[in-house]
């Protein structure tokens, strides 16, 4: 009986290997070895972290031979493991000798990163410290935290994950799982000085990004939002983003309360309102410095900064401002402004504007060179290095575009001076803020130099009055078309920026297409067209001091002001915004464009952090009326710039 049950199981069994091909593997297919894989794992922890893990010679003075011993074994390990993988995906036997040769560029690559990732790991540990009063030391956190153990293995895991490899990241995240109960899939896209505080039951999903100096407590769920589709799902953004600077507090699911957005929205109703009255009271500010506009700025980042605001407050404020009220209201005020103007008058200024956004970046790099040479850093120093920085399409190409481009010009390394970057764009925020205010009391006098929100000389003072025409009384039905109208064009422009083809073109620059191209074909009727200005002109009245606070919470970081400032700096940085006004306000007046506001168009916007920057500058200079133009400024000009520095860099810096 025992021999026949036997026989007759084993006949099953064999029949299905034959069958199914996930129960039997060709001779020439298997898959990589768990406990080699394991293996590597530790031994690379030990020389990322000498001494930690085990009595080595990595302690002794000269530790080149040791390394390079240990990294050749690891090589020859990893690089099998990898072929093995390469192999069993590809299930092609004639194509072995290439992948052989892929899976050793693949090694290379990696090993050519563990510095970095090194470098990396080295910030998550002082996050940790910084983060934790109960760390008693840095070593505490490399020896005993399981939080580091778990990122340590995500961010060796996200580079074979990057490098497409199969099967070898999942074995790694899911060691790091069982040991840790913390779940990094090595999809997620982490940035620096990340810490997991106690970690038992963290999920960060596939498709999650999280920004720099983020910190996760335990029972934090970053999933997706439904997974019905199943693998139609794959490689779609399914999990959510995280900012800079949040911290998520224990059994989080990535939701936002109810609660917690009442209170962030009364809590920026409360703040910009109160600092917008004592900007309009204080007669010193609201003449000569746009007070209204500017203390709730300056006022909400500084209550920041203080310490003011309780941290779970701040985080939901963040929330709002990057969970959709900025973008509503930019939406709002974007195709407001742009459906308000004149038909011949948006053709009549465009063709006239870009001319202008050249002639204010000439000035601005020269006078960044004139500053740095005053200032002692070097005019070259002071071009690429400091005033560039501010006017390379806002925060986005202060720490992305700009450093990439500097690294492929230079063949040196310098994505780690995004930090430097985004700070002197920040620094040129401010004074762009500044000089809006000041420039437009100024140049308030002075006969020609300031339209009074007209950008274009020929527009008569009636059609600036008819373009602000607002509707003083409350008409609901009319507010809600105009809301509903200025967000379908803004995400048809969201989506043409997405997709393959279009995407060259920013999503916010396609929305200003669309509604140029409403504005002069008439697609939309005239009753459509004034309730988005309808919508416009509310959120200028009621969301402005609630929205100026949020930027001031959000986006204008006074801690980050520190870290690289000096005098010297701050030189160079108002050396070129100052140019970049001037240059726009002198060719504006050749160009038949009221100089002022031009320059804080074609100029100020130009150096500021991008869109926030952009409502910022607005806002101080009380020219809402022109943000389609600024976006223009902050995007193509961007654009411009990035161009002009990859021809002037290989000139000037042999």
């Amino acid at each position: 009986m025992k021999k026949e049950t036997i026989n007759e199981v084993a006949a099953k069994l064999n029949e299905n290997y034959r069958t199914e091909e996930l129960f039997m593997p060709k001779k020439w297919r298997m898959l990589p070895d768990r406990s080699t894989v394991i293996a590597i794992i530790r031994d690379l922890r030990q020389i990322i972290f000498p001494g930690y893990f085990g009595r080595d010679s990595a302690l002794e003075p000269d530790t080149t031979y040791y390394v390079g011993y240990r990294i050749n074994h690891l090589y020859e390990a990893l690089k099998e493991q990898i072929t093995i993988a390469l192999h069993y995906q590809e299930a092609d036997p004639g194509r072995e000798e290439d992948m052989i040769a892929r899976a050793r560029e693949v090694t290379d690559r990696f090993f050519l990163q563990i510095p970095q990732i090194q470098q990396q790991l080295l910030k998550d540990v002082k996050a940790g410290f910084d983060g934790d009063p109960a760390a008693q030391s840095k070593e505490e956190i490399i020896f005993s935290y399981p939080g580091l153990f778990a990122v340590y293995v995500y961010r060796i895991a996200h580079v074979l994950y990057e490098e497409k490899i199969p099967f070898i990241p999942r074995i790694m995240s899911e060691y790091a799982h069982g040991r840790t109960g913390i779940d990094i899939h090595p999809g997620a896209r982490i940035g620096d000085y990340f810490f997991i505080d106690h970690g038992t039951g963290v999920v960060i999903g596939e498709t999650t990004t999280i920004g720099n100096n983020v910190k996760l407590y335990q029972g934090v769920t970053l999933g997706a939002l439904s997974t019905r589709k199943g693998q139609q799902l794959s490689g779609v953004k399914r999990h959510p983003t995280i900012e800079d600077n949040v911290t998520i507090y224990s059994n989080s699911a990535g939701a936002f309360t109810a609660t917690t957005f009442v209170g962030s929205v009364a809590f920026l109703m409360a703040v910009g309102g109160v600092f917008f009255w004592l900007g309009n009271t204080i007669p010193i500010l609201n003449n000569y410095l746009g007070g209204a506009c500017l203390l709730p700025l300056l006022g909400a980042s500084l209550m920041n900064y203080l310490g003011l605001v309780p941290e779970p407050l701040a985080n939901g404020v963040r929330m709002v401002m990057k969970g959709g009220f900025q973008d509503m209201y930019v939406a709002m005020l974007l195709i407001g402004s742009v459906l308000v103007m004149d038909r011949k008058l948006i053709l009549s200024a465009t063709a006239r504007y870009l001319p202008t956004i050249i002639g204010s970046q000439v000035f601005a790099l020269g006078f960044c060179m004139i500053g740095g040479a005053i200032t002692g850093f070097g005019a070259k120093e002071g071009l690429f290095y400091i005033g560039a920085p501010c006017m390379s399409g806002g925060s986005a190409g202060a720490i992305t575009t700009l450093p990439s481009l500097y690294s492929a010009l230079s063949g040196q390394d310098m994505t780690g001076m995004a930090g430097q970057f985004l700070c002197y764009a920040s620094i040129a925020n401010i004074l762009a803020v500044l000089m809006a205010a000041v420039g437009g009391a100024v140049t308030a006098k002075m006969s020609g130099w300031n339209g009074g929100g007209r950008i274009l000389v020929s527009q008569s003072a009636e059609e600036l009055k008819e373009e602000k025409r607002a509707g003083t009384s409350a008409d609901y039905k009319k507010l809600g078309s105009g809301i509903f109208m200025s967000l379908v064009i803004y995400l048809l422009g969201d989506i043409l920026g997405k997709l393959p083809g279009t995407s060259v073109i920013a999503g916010l620059a396609w929305s200003i297409i669309i509604a140029i191209v409403i504005k002069c074909t008439g697609i939309l009727s005239d009753d459509i067209a004034d309730n988005c200005v309808y919508s416009m002109n509310f959120a200028l009245k009621a969301l402005l001091p609630m929205l100026v606070a949020g930027i001031g919470i959000n986006s204008l970081k006074i801690t980050d002001l520190t870290k690289f400032f000096s005098p010297g700096v701050f030189a160079v940085i108002f050396f070129g915004v100052l140019g970049a006004f001037i240059g726009a306000m002198i060719f504006a007046k050749l160009a038949g464009l009221f100089p002022y506001e031009a320059g804080v168009t074609a100029g100020l916007c130009c150096c500021n952090i991008g869109g926030s920057g952009d409502l910022a500058v607005l806002t101080a200079a009380d020219r809402m009326n022109l943000l389609a133009f600024a976006s223009i400024s902050t995007r193509i000009g961007g654009a411009l710039m990035v161009v002009w520095l990859g021809f002037l860099y290989p000139l000037l810096m042999k």
